[in-house]
């Protein structure tokens, strides 16, 4: 039953992230809830999960986005992994470091994405993909630990390190 309920949650979190957020003009501090969902599973499940769900949370994102599929992919998978390993040597009970790992999470990720946006061409000058990065970074760390406490009272996330 907890399948259908976590199935439930990453299509509740689709819809929000592509059809609600969207509609708001938060520019750069525009949130990604999806990348969040992603380090928080990898925090607190593993690294095979965080890397499974990394890849299919970046498929999805990179269909709706419509540029260089399967870059987001990539790099949330690398990003699922790292925060995976990092999980196992902190302690991720902690509201405060979850918010740190979320945010550094997140950073690695744009990291990530600016490295294969210049490595493609793609014209957008490196300050502007850097601040972008960072603001997502701040606005999605804000929304993604409530996120976690919320999935941790409906008990879809364990309170403890994953084994």
């Amino acid at each position: 039953m907890t399948f259908f309920y976590r199935l439930s949650i990453m299509i509740l979190l689709l819809i929000i992230q592509f059809s609600i957020i969207p509609r708001f003009p938060l520019g750069a501090f525009e949130p990604d809830l999806l990348l969040g969902m992603t380090i928080l599973i990898g925090l607190f499940r593993g690294v095979e999960a965080g890397c499974l769900i990394g890849m299919i949370l970046g498929l999805f994102s990179d269909a709706n986005m419509g540029i260089l599929l399967g870059s987001k992919a990539l790099c949330w998978t690398q990003v699922g992994f790292a925060v995976a390993l990092a999980g196992e040597r902190l302690m991720i009970e902690n509201r405060v470091v979850q918010t740190l790992v979320v945010f550094s999470g997140c950073l690695l990720a744009g990291l990530f994405q600016v490295v294969f946006y210049r490595v493609s061409a793609i014209d957008e000058p490196l300050w502007r993909l850097m601040f972008t990065s960072l603001m997502m970074a701040f606005s999605t760390s804000l929304l993604t630990v409530p996120l976690a406490a919320l999935l941790s009272r409906m008990k879809l996330l364990p309170k403890e390190k994953h084994a």
